[in-house]
């Protein structure tokens, strides 16, 4: 299996990487197009985005017919960037939410709810609150950083989510992401969504439908299943 790397180069970056690296072919993928070039024409490399992956040859450092993250997945995918998934993959993100935060996203989206006032917390209190509450929208951001931190190039197709708890002024928020159905046709991925605080409870549920545009339709649940029955014909 091929290594992988997605790096956005400018020429100096190129030429650094060409005088560390110990490898002398490279396959460069721009805009779906590959070619395959020497260390010495990278030059020209500049103001542009390429995958570059290795022709060297090296074992894959996780099982691919088990459950792994969406960063071995991604890492793993083809020379073509064709990535293959399986029910149970995952992604986590965590971030504490400040009070410096919530002023950001008031700004940012126009929404200044009193509920979410750092000054005063006297509304979000007689509401029934314990004191200030973070945005709902703004808590389920961490789904979207779990997926596009690791998963480059996935788009959120659909999504729901429902607050079982409120979140307040620094707290901190884990969100984990579990595919749960791959329409491999439709290139689509299912997946639930649970964010958890740091005393390990859940304050968020949901779903999301990804559209995976370099989904490869290799169903690996089947492979699994094929190793499995081998695996018990040998016994």
């Amino acid at each position: 299996m091929a290594t992988v790397k997605r790096l956005i180069h400018t020429n100096s970056a190129v030429n650094q990487l060409m005088k560390k690296s110990t490898l002398n072919n490279f396959l460069i993928c721009h805009h779906g197009q590959q070619s395959l070039y020497k260390s010495s024409p990278f030059g020209y490399l500049s103001q542009s985005r390429f995958c570059i992956v290795t022709k060297q040859q090296k074992e894959l450092q996780f099982d691919p017919l088990q459950p792994t993250t969406f960063t071995n997945r991604y890492n793993a995918r083809d020379a073509e960037g064709k990535v293959k998934l399986m029910i149970g993959d995952y992604t986590t993100y965590s971030k504490t939410f400040s009070a410096a935060d919530i002023q950001k996203y008031s700004k940012l989206t126009g929404n200044f709810n009193p509920l979410h006032d750092t000054i005063d917390d006297t509304v979000a209190r007689r509401a029934g609150f314990e004191g200030t509450i973070i945005h709902g929208m703004f808590t389920t951001s961490i789904f979207s950083a779990a997926i596009g931190a690791h998963f480059p190039g996935a788009i959120v197709f659909e999504i729901y989510s429902r607050w079982s708890k409120p979140i307040y002024i620094g707290e901190t928020l884990t969100g984990y992401v579990t595919i749960k159905k791959i329409l491999a046709k439709a290139k689509l991925v299912v997946c639930d969504l649970v964010a958890k605080n740091q005393d390990d409870i859940a304050c968020i549920s949901g779903k999301v439908t990804l559209l995976i545009k370099n989904l490869d339709t290799e169903d690996l649940e089947k492979m699994r299943k094929k190793k499995r029955e081998q695996s018990q014909e040998t016994k």
